[in-house]
């Protein structure tokens, strides 16, 4: 947690440009699961929650608390990497057969319906966003490619955080990984020390 009050030195008449802010005290308490931090704004513990709702809880929420809620589109980026230093994913064709094999509009599902799938590094909110649509969800070509590939019946490893949306995206993805062709497993982490995880090359 932290705390930050007012600071009795500062002279507002010295800095105009800086507003001299209305609260005396501001608590702040980092709660890092998403139902948590909402269940204290809704039982009055806190008056603003960062953390974005819950998805099974947001249509009740907006329907209950709609005056409380505000919804925006951040410059935020999901995405999913592979390992193309090793095999399945050092082989082009596997890379392509994941490209065709994921639906990315029904992954849209796991962000509650207010994601906007992309193909581009930037975000779509970016001005200098371009849509680029190479590739169109094709099970049946994703298969094709798999196989072409000659990887199939290896076995993949899918990393992720234990918390939504990343849990349903990683076990969405595995499943399909699995409709390819691989033999592919889950395996979740805490927020904490998934990059330090999946940093390590080993």
């Amino acid at each position: 947690s932290f705390t930050i009050v007012r600071n009795p030195q500062f002279q507002a008449s010295k800095m105009p440009d800086v507003p001299r802010g209305n609260p005396d005290k501001v608590v702040g308490k980092i709660i890092t699961d998403p139902t948590a931090a909402m269940e204290t704004v809704l039982n009055g513990q806190s008056d603003y929650d960062f953390q974005p709702i819950p998805n099974d809880r947001l249509a009740t929420i907006q329907k209950q608390h709609g005056a409380q809620l505000k919804i925006y589109t951040p410059s935020d980026m999901y995405y999913i990497f592979l390992n193309n230093r090793i095999a399945p994913f050092n082989n082009i064709k596997a890379r392509q057969a994941v490209e065709y094999g994921l639906n990315r509009q029904a992954m849209v599902q796991f962000f509650g319906g207010l994601a906007q799938p992309t193909q581009n590094l930037l975000p779509p909110n970016y001005p200098q966003y371009k849509k680029i649509s190479k590739y169109t969800y094709n099970l049946a070509k994703a298969k094709s490619l798999a196989q072409a590939s000659g990887t199939t019946g290896q076995s993949v490893t899918v990393y992720g955080v234990n918390t939504d949306p990343s849990k349903s995206i990683v076990e969405y993805v595995a499943s399909q990984l699995t409709k390819m062709g691989w033999k592919a497993t889950v395996k979740l982490l805490a927020h904490g020390v998934y990059f330090t995880t999946i940093g390590n090359q080993a």
